[in-house]
């Protein structure tokens, strides 16, 4: 039991500092593509990129979503 309990702690530390050291200047004029972006996490992950000066390459089940 301790042992996943240790495993849990240790992934969450891991996980704050792998999001601390992120650059968001590592994704200007690098392409990116994301499924499911017509709606929900995949269309905000689509606009932050964008914002972050990424080329994004969506796609979705619906096209007519997308537009």
């Amino acid at each position: 039991m301790w042992k996943k309990i240790l495993a849990a702690v240790l992934g969450i530390l891991v996980g704050y500092w792998l999001i601390d050291d992120f650059d968001p200047d590592l994704l200007k004029g690098k392409r990116v593509v994301i499924t499911g972006a017509s709606a929900g996490i995949g269309e905000q992950m689509a606009y932050h990129y964008a914002k972050m000066g990424a080329n994004v390459i969506v796609t979705a089940r619906r096209e007519q979503k997308l537009q």
